[in-house]
């Protein structure tokens, strides 16, 4: 049965990542990819899952609404490939032996030690209802201003509303456009397109670069007296022979 499932996985590598595409929106640059996974039926569960782990495959749970809860199997080396480019933002075509579905990441278990996969969950969306996203603010770009400065990204996550096929992976920020140090850019700087909806404040500070000051020297202190050998200081300016041990 293994050798059956890890034999499906024969092309699927070479087609994790179907399509790339992005859009530029003033300052800002949606990162949308595409990617696709294949699924086979799992019979295992329990403790049993183990062995399929030994074989280089990742149990997998689909859950959503409407969506009746399936146990799958996935290659765990084409899987590492599309969560190191999608994330929890990017969506992915699930192929399954009854159809293709959308999914997001829901959750993750890796081992704490051998990093191997322990068990995945994604959750089905309908690509006609909106849904709602935290999405991370990248820093991209070029600034002469980073050569005294540091690019400081006051909201790491923006809450962002959209249809799946819509909903960006990152929100990358041009750093090229900042002219004046701690001037940040705002939320309201942001042209995501019509097609996705900010829900953050427009006066909330995206990022900025900030002037790096240099905190002055502090003087240095008067150099103490030397005591004689046997003396201890007590109190100020009071000074008391010290006592051997018997």
């Amino acid at each position: 049965m293994v050798a059956f499932i890890l034999a499906s996985f024969g092309h699927g590598i070479l087609s994790c990542f179907s399509s790339i595409s992005s859009s530029r929106q003033g300052g800002a640059r949606l990162s949308m990819d595409k990617f696709e996974l294949t699924l086979e039926p799992r019979t295992v569960i329990g403790k049993k899952v183990k062995h399929l782990r030994t074989q280089g495959l990742v149990p997998v749970a689909i859950c959503g609404k409407g969506v009746t809860p399936e146990n799958y199997v996935t290659d765990a080396r084409i899987f590492t490939k599309v969560y190191q480019r999608a994330g929890k933002n990017g969506l992915i075509e699930l192929q399954t032996p009854t159809g293709v579905l959308n999914a997001f990441i829901r959750q993750i278990q890796r081992h704490p030690l051998s990093n191997v996969w322990l068990h995945v969950d994604f959750h089905v969306v309908d690509m006609r209802t909106p849904i709602t996203a935290a999405i991370t603010v990248v820093a991209v770009g070029e600034n002469k201003l980073t050569a005294e400065g540091i690019v400081n990204i006051n909201t790491p996550t923006i809450h962002v509303r959209a249809l799946p096929g819509d909903m960006p992976q990152n929100i990358e920020v041009d750093i090229s456009d900042i002219t004046e140090y701690n001037t940040p850019i705002h939320v309201s700087d942001l042209k995501l397109g019509d097609k996705v909806e900010v829900l953050a404040p427009p006066e909330e500070p995206v990022l900025s670069i900030n002037l790096v000051t240099i905190a002055a020297e502090d003087e240095e202190p008067t150099e103490e007296a030397d005591t004689p050998d046997g003396m201890t200081i007590n109190d100020p300016g009071k000074a008391t022979e010290g006592t051997e041990d018997a």
